[in-house]
């Protein structure tokens, strides 16, 4: 019976969507944004925010899907449902490149994006 309930909890904990702030970012090389002007860098860091929440939305509800479907209906099941875990990851990627190049050479202080020497802090990947 301990063989069972071991393997039954393995199983649920295993089939489930993982939490969007446990997912790691992927390696994205910085120099892809390397000839993008601090306007645009800025730009597309938001962008990538606003995709990176939308994702981890989806990602909750799937992880709480996959929970109502493993402790519910039959174990193992929430296993085939859809994640977001690669787009969440690539998203958490671009956002720590962009964050890279903007720290190397942008001025975010003034507003207007030009060339300095300061870093700012490298941006929150974890999303919830």
């Amino acid at each position: 019976m301990k063989h069972i309930t071991a393997a039954l909890s393995l199983l649920l904990l295993c089939a489930c969507a993982a939490r969007p702030a446990d997912i790691a970012p992927a390696m994205v090389p910085s120099a892809l944004y390397k000839d993008m002007a601090c306007k645009n860098l800025e730009r597309e860091l938001e962008s990538q925010y606003a995709e990176l929440r939308t994702l981890s939305e989806q990602q909750s509800e799937d992880r709480s899907l996959d929970i109502a479907l493993n402790l519910i209906l039959i174990p193992g099941l929430g296993a085939l449902t859809r994640d977001q875990e690669e787009e969440i990851a690539a998203s958490k990627g671009h956002i720590v490149a962009i964050g890279d190049q903007i720290a190397e050479r942008c001025d975010t202080d003034s507003g207007h994006g030009g060339d300095s020497q300061e870093s700012p802090a490298q941006p929150e990947t974890h999303m919830d």
